[in-house]
């Protein structure tokens, strides 16, 4: 969860434009509305022990939004993190008998059936 909130931020940092008081701020060293990357990482992984499989991604990231760089960030975290829906859509698969539709990959025949984990949106 704590990745995904990650790789949500640099997205949101690579979409926000910096004014040129902004961009002067953080070169003097003054505080600006922008959290840094250091500030966000230590907010999300500080109380984690992660798996190297996985520090190594976020670090990686880390250092590249570090020098301005969200975007590569954000596909490095692609690479390494990223699951199948971060590459493809999934189909619509019909969930009850009352014709509602599902576009999730976990109702794909390689997945174990959703309704074993939990209980449908709605179900008690």
């Amino acid at each position: 969860e704590a990745v995904e909130v990650f790789r949500e931020t640099l997205r949101a940092r690579d979409r926000t434009e910096r004014s040129l008081s902004e961009r002067a701020r953080e070169l003097l060293g003054f505080e600006t509305r922008f959290a840094t990357v250091d500030e966000v990482v230590e907010e999300l992984f500080a109380d984690r022990e992660l798996p190297g499989s996985i520090r190594e991604p976020v670090d990686h990231a880390t250092e590249l939004a570090r020098n301005g760089d969200e975007a590569d960030a954000l596909e490095h975290l692609k690479a390494e993190l990223g699951s199948v829906c971060d590459h493809e859509s999934p189909g619509a698969h019909g969930v009850d008998a009352a014709g509602r539709e599902s576009r999730c990959h976990r109702h794909e025949a390689e997945y174990a059936d959703p309704s074993a984990v939990g209980p449908s949106v709605g179900e008690d």
